[in-house]
């Protein structure tokens, strides 16, 4: 054997070694025994449940063969306290990265205030805990300091203009600010520099800071990196991408999470080996499929022009100075950026071509518009494009992969000219190079989400049958807005199934995946969240589990009265009036869920000044003001009345006093008029079957379980739930909707 065959032989040995130990099932199990009897005796008061063992077993099982987990757990089991414990072992003994993944804002304060609190205090405290946001959750010291100061020249010359005529595009968000907003920026500048402000812009304890939030957040199109940026050691976005690298669990939302799929260069970083815990998993298709949308408006190559035009200037500008091109040449870049525009000029015309043909053949081309229509949105059918639309599309993609092109050339050569490997740049040296990617950034943005969307328009073009077009998933849509610029159009397109994407992306990336919720089940099976994630099709294996309350409902009364109108009727507001004047001499906090804002609105409108007094609105407050304010009447002895739609049938947990009503008012069918779900129902019906059955029905009943899940959440409560809906007395699918709340107990008579 050769003295390098022997090393690499040796080398192997030692990383063979260095790899942790596979936990076998009995040694997972006697871990997981130990934990939970540590947790049990470290918590006074801490009552030990069955369920709980029941989750940290399947999801420990899940983790450790690599594999899925999906699992519904009822209000009460104390899932998530379950899914850190089964996790624990492979993240403190295995080094692997814990990624909890929510809905709401209400759960991950939940996990960040209290349930990992409990695991540090009382079992792992060195665990580094981390929470992930979008960029734009971030405070920018930079993008702040320069609208300080150019808004002090700007004052100075008395006159507003550009500082810098270099092809430097002016922050449009940080123009035509008001006095009143500088001194509120001023003041978050000031906090952050005093270290009273951490950068979180959602902790950010100031009044009015959402009024500013745009103007002093991140902006990853405008951020020159921490490299070249004199604000980039204090930056905390950067500062939170460095410790969330080196934390052990990371807290995360379903849209950063799928984002972070296909884009490793979020705050969250790679998933790649990470156990990902989706809480709140019934929403993970419909937030990752609505990540994969794409939109292209063709208007917008004038603004692609004027791109190219400041890319000139800044290129003029930046061969001033002789220490950007240390490494290279700019005869290379004008020459890449001079096809780059001779594209633009004559592949642009064919994108106008469409813009002019849309303007002039949009409304006869949409058609009728229907009862559940926007006469501004038009969905294209399940039946071939109209010729001319087509060729228009089909050209105006060609020319889209053309400048395309060039602008991948240019890109190469600006990349090849490393324009940051000096030390030694100025900062308007430095502003101009991280300018010049910033427009590059945006182009390839804009032509390659272009190419995306029409892609899909021509693919479904290419279908020669009607099943083909069925079977394709592909939707289409495009939406006509006015402004006192002019008619625009944006052209948007989406795939029904994300199963492959999802599998490809997620599955197949992850260390393991653990999916949980209330409501993962729907008409008694899995199927309705299994089969759209493709979960089945995947070679890892499935553990699904199906773990019930604790709670004795029978504190909890459901009912359903017969005689209260069509929830459609003109008079419906009237009813859920006088129910809710009933209801209010038997409690002291009421929670009342509508559909929509207008029908809320109907009903607030009913209410007499002094009841008025007693409600508060959702769309008035912030959550969780909306939770404090409420909060603060109970506790006072005062009757708190809240009104709320989609967000407040989850994520609310007021318990006991705080929650002893809850009136719906309504069936919580889904909106008929989102693009999606309305090609979802041409689909479906297209197939001649029921899209009320398999698509309406399905939704409803999961969104009724959350909202009746809104009074019981604590062994302690008590109350009443009142659904003011008559259809639940009178149609075929009314009973099959209350036989999906096992959860309630329905006094005698209810239905």
């Amino acid at each position: 054997m050769t003295h390098s065959a022997a090393d690499m032989l040796l080398s192997q040995a030692q990383s063979e070694q260095s790899q942790p130990v596979p936990f076998t099932r009995d040694a997972l199990k006697h871990r997981h025994t130990s934990l939970y009897r540590t947790l049990v005796n470290a918590m006074q008061g801490f009552k030990v449940r069955e369920q709980q063992s029941q989750i940290i077993e399947s999801c420990g099982e899940a983790i450790r063969t690599k594999g899925i987990a999906a699992i519904q757990a009822d209000t009460g089991v104390g899932k998530t306290l379950s899914y850190l414990l089964a996790a624990l072992p492979f993240v403190t003994e295995q080094e692997k990265r814990l990624v909890v993944s929510t809905h709401t804002v209400a759960l991950q304060t939940q996990l960040i205030e209290k349930d990992i609190p409990t695991i540090k205090s009382h079992i792992a405290p060195d665990i580094k805990v981390e929470i992930a946001k979008g960029a734009n959750r971030y405070y920018c010291p930079k993008r702040t300091h320069d609208l300080l100061v150019k808004t002090e020249k700007i004052s100075s010359n008395n006159k507003q203009k550009n500082l810098l005529d270099d092809g430097i595009e002016e922050d449009a968000l940080q123009l035509n600010v008001r006095d009143e907003q500088i001194i509120l920026v001023q003041k978050v500048y000031s906090a952050f520099e005093d270290k009273s402000f951490s950068g979180d812009l959602d902790s950010c304890d100031l009044p009015d800071i959402n009024e500013i939030q745009s103007m002093v957040n991140r902006q990853s199109d405008r951020c020159p990196k921490t490299k070249n940026c004199d604000f980039g050691s204090s930056c905390p976005y950067f500062k939170q991408r460095e410790a969330i690298e080196k934390a052990d669990i990371v807290i995360a939302n379903h849209s950063l999470t799928s984002i972070a799929a296909v884009n490793s260069h979020t705050v969250l970083g790679s998933l790649e080996d990470s156990i990902i815990v989706f809480d709140e998993a019934h929403h993970v298709h419909d937030v990752y499929r609505d990540n994969l949308q794409s939109s292209f408006e063709p208007s917008g190559m004038e603004d692609a022009r004027n791109k190219i035009d400041n890319l000139h200037k800044l290129l003029g500008n930046m061969e001033k100075v002789p220490a950007l091109f240390s490494n290279c040449s700019s005869d290379n870049l004008r020459v890449a950026l001079n096809k780059l525009r001779h594209s633009v000029e004559e592949n642009g015309i064919y994108v106008g071509e469409l813009d002019s043909y849309l303007l002039n053949n949009f409304t006869a081309l949409r058609g009728k518009v229907g009862e559940y229509d926007d006469a501004e949105q038009w969905l294209l059918s399940l039946s071939p494009t109209e010729m001319s639309l087509s060729q228009q599309v089909q050209i105006a993609l060609q020319a889209l992969v053309g400048m395309g092109r060039e602008l991948t050339l240019l890109i190469k050569q600006s990349d090849n000219a490393k324009f940051f490997e000096n030390d030694n740049l100025d900062s308007k040296s430095q502003r101009l190079v991280a300018e010049w990617n910033r427009l590059l950034h945006k182009l390839d943005e804009y032509l390659g989400e272009g190419v995306t969307c029409l892609q899909r328009y021509v693919e479904f073009d290419e279908c020669l049958t009607d099943s083909q077009r069925i079977e394709s998933g592909l939707v289409r849509w495009i939406t006509r807005e006015a402004s006192k610029q002019g008619i625009t159009f944006r052209m948007t397109s989406n795939t029904v199934s994300i199963r492959e994407h999802f599998k490809a992306h997620l599955v197949e990336v992850a260390d393991a995946i653990v999916f949980t919720s209330a409501t993962l089940k729907v008409q008694g099976g899995f199927e309705f969240f299994i089969d759209p994630l493709g979960l089945n099709d995947s070679d890892k294996p499935l553990v699904v589990a199906d773990i019930l309350s604790p709670f004795d409902y029978q504190a909890a009364c459901f009912s359903a009265p017969l005689f209260n109108g069509h929830p459609n009727s003109t008079n419906h507001a009237e009813t859920v009036f006088n129910y809710l004047k009933q209801s209010v001499n038997r409690h002291k906090s009421i929670l009342v869920l509508f559909t929509s804002y207008r029908q809320m609105n109907d009903v607030y409108t009913l209410c007499s000044h002094s009841l008025k007094r007693n409600i508060l609105c959702q769309n008035d407050f912030s959550k969780r003001e909306l939770i404090e304010r409420h909060k603060e009447r109970v506790d006072r002895g005062d009757t708190s009345i809240l009104f709320g739609v989609d967000g407040l049938s989850e994520g609310l947990d007021l318990q006991q006093h705080y929650l002893t009503c809850v009136l719906i008012t309504k069936l919580p069918f889904p909106a008929l008029n989102k693009p999606m779900f309305k090609h979802l129902t041409n689909m479906i019906e297209a197939k001649g079957q029921s899209s009320f059955v398999q698509q309406s029905l399905p939704i409803c009943e999961r969104k009724l379980i959350q909202s009746v899940g809104r009074l019981i959440r604590s062994e302690e409560d008590y109350g009443e739930v009142v659904l003011l809906d008559s259809r639940v007395n009178t149609s075929r699918y009314g009973r099959t909707l209350l036989a999906s709340i096992p959860m309630i107990q329905r006094s005698q008579g209810a239905v």
